[in-house]
């Protein structure tokens, strides 16, 4: 999964996940992390006027920031342990797990994430297993349109 993510966002895993956004240098990363911003989330958390402060970037290069952060991907995930009371050891158990994705428009939301190097559709894997001995137990690919 790490491999593909890397991939996608041509970037190294021990890259800042602020390298998934245009324009942003080296050098506006160690200011932003000298803010404490440390993933895209923490950046889009700051105010606008520190954001631009420490951005010194023209307008359509804030453009495209703006416009990446907001293909940038916020999913739920649910997950409901069927008769969870009534397991016992050595029983198949169901799990329902929904994904969805977080925002007022999430049901009209149509759009790519930004990834310049890789635009395709993008896929998510679930991975069950017990905690116990490790073992996988299943694994699923969903292909998703983020």
């Amino acid at each position: 999964m790490q491999l593909c993510q890397m991939v996608i966002q041509a970037q190294w895993i021990t890259d800042s996940p602020l390298k998934q956004l245009p324009h942003l240098t080296s050098e506006i990363i160690d200011h932003l992390k000298k803010k404490s911003v440390e993933d895209i989330a923490d950046f889009m958390n700051m105010e606008d006027e520190e954001r631009k402060a420490v951005l010194k970037l023209n307008e359509n290069q804030i453009a495209d920031i703006v416009k990446a952060c907001n293909r940038y991907p916020s999913i739920i995930i649910e997950k409901a342990i069927r008769n969870q009371d009534e397991i016992k050891f050595g029983d198949n158990v169901v799990i329902d797990v929904s994904i969805s994705r977080e925002g007022e428009d999430a049901a009209d939301y149509k759009d790519f994430v930004y990834a310049p190097y890789y635009p395709k559709v993008r896929n998510l894997w679930i991975f069950c297993n017990f905690v116990k001995n490790l073992n996988w137990n299943f694994f699923k690919n969903f292909w998703m349109f983020f």
